[in-house]
């Protein structure tokens, strides 16, 4: 009879091991799975089969579930996905599309390797946050095979995908210093010169400061702008589809507080408006979009401004971040306020910043 151990492993992962005694040579022999469904599949099938793991690998190996190919697997892996939203699974079988199936093609999962997996996440053209999530796909496509008893274990998993380098998706963030911003801002037209304004020196995200409507802005009592995120731009990868759902992370929902200088500066360049009106507008009276807002804002106000190491939009959080840190903010105080997940994001990004500062504190003390 098959029994089931659980094992912990140094990195905090259980592992399952099914024992069992080999009805030929006598011996106790075990087999190790992901999953607790899928270590239970095999006690079943080695239970049916007289305890004999090659008749269970030959019968999955040639029966209708051991002959399902890999996208048969990523499909069946993401029509059963639940409490996820509609836009998280179009991404991942968009990735899944781009990057998975033209490597494996119709490959039976059951023939895929741990060294495949090695030399395709090795080799991948994309940046290693991205690798890291197409790699997610897989991972737990296999794992969902494993619980189906399609195979018996998920070889993608453990296998690390490449690390980012400095905690930033392999991309290296631009700095700007303050005089930098402020000649940036003041080169974008006037009606959007409180968008750059509260990315750069409030640190939002895009697409948070772009769903903020005149109601989600509150004033403290020394005369201090707050604003209040409650919701951002989902992007389905087509400009078309962009919708409002709720903030990136839970710590995303939070105020921030501009200082009493940008407070003053942001009332004078916003237009009069309604609660339900937008903060910022196009031209057109519609939302800003992230493209248009780049490619007929952005690049232009960047060859004004004289900025010519071409930083991203999302280096103005970057910066932001820089400059608190820069002040002495706390960390755990900056991470709340850029609504990171937990301070592990934050010091991953920025430790180096922190560092640097540290250093030349010192030699100024000196």
């Amino acid at each position: 009879m098959a029994s089931l151990q659980i094992r912990t492993q140094k990195d905090g992962r259980k592992r399952f091991c099914v024992k069992w005694r080999d009805p030929k040579t006598r011996r106790q022999t075990s087999h190790t799975v992901d999953t607790e469904e899928g270590a239970r599949a095999l006690m079943a099938d080695l239970e049916r089969l007289g305890h004999d793991l090659a008749a269970v690998i030959a019968e999955r190996e040639a029966g209708i579930k051991g002959g399902i190919s890999i996208p048969e697997v990523v499909e069946m892996h993401l029509s059963q996905l639940s409490g996820v939203e509609a836009t998280t699974v179009a991404k991942n079988r968009s990735m899944a599309a781009r990057h998975i199936l033209p490597t494996f093609g119709d490959m039976p999962a059951a023939e895929l390797t741990r060294g495949m997996v090695v030399t395709w996440i090795t080799n991948l053209p994309v940046a290693p946050k991205t690798a890291k999530n197409i790699h997610s796909v897989l991972s737990a496509s296999l794992a969902t095979a494993v619980r189906e008893g399609i195979i018996l274990r998920n070889v993608a998993y453990g296998v690390a995908p490449p690390k980012p380098r400095d905690g930033n998706d392999g991309i290296e963030p631009v700095f700007m210093p303050r005089v930098e911003i402020d000649r940036l801002i003041a080169s974008t037209p006037e009606r959007l010169r409180g968008l750059m304004r509260v990315l750069a020196y409030g640190g939002l995200r895009f697409s948070e400061a772009t769903a903020l409507r005149f109601s989600d802005l509150s004033i403290d009592n020394d005369g201090r702008i707050q604003l209040h995120i409650r919701r951002a731009w989902k992007n389905t990868g087509k400009k078309e589809s962009m919708y409002l759902g709720v903030p990136k992370t839970k710590q995303s929902r939070r105020i921030v507080t501009l200082s009493l200088k940008q407070s003053t500066l942001l009332r004078g360049e916003l237009r009069p408006g309604k609660p339900q009106d937008w903060l910022f507008t196009l031209p057109d009276g519609g939302p800003v979009t992230h493209w248009i807002f780049r490619d007929q804002y952005w690049t232009r106000a960047l060859k004004v401004a004289g900025v010519v190491r071409l930083p991203r939009i999302h280096d103005l959080r970057h910066s932001h971040a820089s400059l608190l840190l820069g002040a002495g903010v706390p960390m755990h105080v900056v991470s709340r306020r850029l609504g990171h997940s937990s301070i592990k994001t934050t010091v991953d990004l920025y430790g180096h910043v922190q560092g640097e500062d540290d250093a030349s504190a010192a030699e100024a003390a000196g």
